[in-house]
Order: structure tokens, then sequence, then C-alpha cells
């Protein structure tokens, strides 16, 4: 039984890393180039978009986890679920 986890863990950060690269090359080749310009052009979509992604977000998250007191590895799912504004929407739906 050791041995087995021995070997999850010792392929678990190239599986990760391999599946990281797929998928952010997946939605990669999924944009298409004119509408992301015309985005990126909008100063003021910039400005929100930054602003909720690495302000706003954040910054929810910490004051939660200093009010509810929570243990860490609680408080880094908190702090983690509130980039959920960062996370890429598919244009599909």
């Amino acid at each position: 039984m050791n041995e087995i986890i021995q070997f999850c863990q010792s392929i678990f950060k190239p599986v990760v890393l391999i599946f990281t690269i797929a998928n952010l090359s997946s939605m990669g080749l999924q944009v298409n180039i004119p509408q992301v310009i015309k985005k990126i052009s909008n100063p003021k979509l910039l400005v929100m978009i930054f602003g909720w992604c690495w302000v706003i977000g954040p910054a929810l998250g910490y004051l939660i986890s200093k009010i509810i007191p929570l243990e860490e590895p609680y408080a880094m799912v908190v702090l983690i679920t509130c980039l959920a504004p960062c996370a890429p929407r598919s244009s599909h739906l």
C-alpha cells in the first residue's frame, strides 16, 4: 500500500502540470483574436476586471477569513475561491 501512495505522489506534480498546460492550450486555441483586441481596448472594462479580480475579490476573501475563525486549510479555500472572478468564461455558453 505504501508503494502505491509513493507512486501516486511521484506522478501527481507532472500530471497536474500536463493538465494545466493542456487546459490553457485548449482555451487559447478557442480565442477569437479580434474580439480579444476589442475587449482589451476598452479601458473601463480593464479597470473593472482588474479591480474585481485582483483587489476586491481577494480583499473580500481576506476579510471573510479574518471575521470567521477558520482553520488554515479552510481559510486558504476561501481565499482561492475569491479569485473566481478571474476565471475564464467559455464563449459557448
